[in-house]
């Protein structure tokens, strides 16, 4: 039986903000949807902008468009704060997570659980520059950070495993 690969690193706020990140930079749409909120929130402050200007619109509709299109512009600021509050409610937050991973099962412990899976439960695994994404739903994820795995080795190893046991394996681009 070979050596397990061992990943370790502590749960902090910037660990789960970069997992976040990444997550959602890899959820279908996500960026086009960003991009389009962006052009909609500018679309919507020039138009707000010269309607007032050229007396189309009084004080208090430039202010609804400004308005809105600061709420478009805010949306992945006000994502960041979920993310953060999310956090703020979690048990292992600032705890060290230790992954024990094996050619049958993936284990990850902290001091206050222990969580086991077979491969099989995994539908897919995104490997990305800096770590890789676990899914066992579209829209769930466990974060497995390249800088965490006890052996630089072990990354190519665990690699090469999920190759071999998910379905479905993605390389970002």
């Amino acid at each position: 039986m070979e050596k397990p690969i061992t990943v370790s690193f502590r749960w902090t706020k910037e660990e789960m903000l970069r997992a976040s990140r990444r997550a959602t930079k890899q959820t279908p749409g996500v960026r086009r949807l960003y991009l389009v909120m962006r052009v909609v929130a500018l679309g919507m402050l020039v138009t707000g902008t010269y309607s007032f200007s050229t007396g189309h619109t009084n004080l208090s509709g430039f202010i609804s468009m400004i308005g809105l299109s600061m709420f478009f512009m805010a949306i992945p600021l006000l994502q960041r704060l979920a993310v953060l509050k999310t956090y703020r409610q979690m048990p292992v937050r600032d705890r060290l997570v230790t992954w024990e991973i094996t050619a049958d099962r993936l284990t990850a412990k902290t001091e206050l659980a222990t969580s086991e899976m077979t491969w099989p439960a995994l539908i897919k695994v995104i490997r990305l520059s800096d770590g890789f994404l676990l899914s066992l739903h579209p829209r769930s994820f466990h974060w497995l950070p390249s800088d965490a795995f006890g052996d630089p080795a072990d990354i190519e190893r665990f690699a090469e495993l999920a190759k071999s046991k998910v379905q479905r394996y993605e390389q970002a681009r």
